[in-house]
């Protein structure tokens, strides 16, 4: 672990054997000088204290005595333990931050952004587009966010749009009473982020139809630069069969054409 986890668990079992024990040893005492112990509301108390600290403490001496402390790399091109981890996929749209706050938790952070355009005189077409939802933003639909067709009468299908921005906050910690060899952790997090401008054809000569991503009613412009934002707690399993999570999200900020779905199962592959 690292020099200030290790730090960290000396500081807390050197304060539960220094001070927390004999307070506790000391109010036994004293709520047995009371007499009766079967309806001594203090006695059973302070014995069911004694014996969370006492459980606490033969867990912290067992990591500390079992710890391998490495000190945190300040630099160089490899990747250790308590390495702060910058990735950043082949296309440059994604950055990641990896960063070990303390023992076990870890925190993340993610930037993706982007920009298309057409090469040279050629548009955009509509499957070129960057279509967002979860993957920006989580709380919202497959596609859920983003410029849309406002036409009258369609079904205000998503159209993408040229440019979008994201950032990604997550906290990812044990839960505690369960083994580590579960493999399973909860996340905190709070996501932001935006898509807009598509570029695509808003005129079909072959059909007459056309494309707009105002509504027409309320003057709404989806494909402005509208901030999405949320705020959600998720469920991480390693499994045998690879990562599985679920995830809860309450959206804060949307357009009022976005499409939103709070719960969200996702998994992925081991290799």
């Amino acid at each position: 672990m690292t020099r200030a986890g290790y730090e960290k668990l000396k500081e807390e079992l050197d304060r539960l054997k220094r001070i927390e024990r004999p307070a506790i040893t000391k109010a036994i005492a004293e709520a047995r000088a009371h007499g009766d112990l079967s309806e001594n509301a203090e006695y059973h108390a302070a014995r069911e204290k004694q014996s969370f600290t006492e459980g606490r403490i033969n867990e912290l001496d067992a990591k500390v005595g079992a710890a391998e402390v490495i000190d945190t790399p300040t630099g160089g091109d490899r990747v250790t333990f308590a390495s702060t981890v910058r990735l950043e996929d082949e296309k440059g749209k994604e950055v990641r931050y990896y960063y070990e706050l303390m023992s076990d938790i870890v925190s993340v952070l993610r930037l993706p952004g982007g920009h298309v355009t057409g090469w040279g005189s050629k548009e955009l077409r509509m499957l070129d587009h960057f279509q967002m939802g979860p993957n920006l933003v989580r709380g919202f639909q497959t596609a859920g966010i983003g410029p849309r067709d406002m036409t009258l009468g369609t079904s205000q299908d998503t159209l993408g749009g040229t440019l979008y921005w994201g950032t990604s906050l997550e906290v990812q910690f044990p839960i505690f009473g369960v083994p580590k060899d579960f493999g399973i952790r909860l996340a905190l997090f709070a996501d932001a982020g935006s898509v807009w401008n598509f570029q695509g054809q808003t005129f079909f000569p072959a059909t007459g139809l056309t494309v707009t991503t105002v509504d027409p009613i309320t003057g709404n412009d989806t494909n402005a630069m509208t901030v999405r934002s949320s705020v959600g707690a998720g469920l991480i399993w390693d499994s045998p069969f690879g990562p599985i999570r679920i995830d809860y999200a309450f959206p804060i900020t949307k357009n009022s054409a976005d499409r939103t779905q709070e719960l969200r199962f996702s998994g992925g592959t081991k290799f």
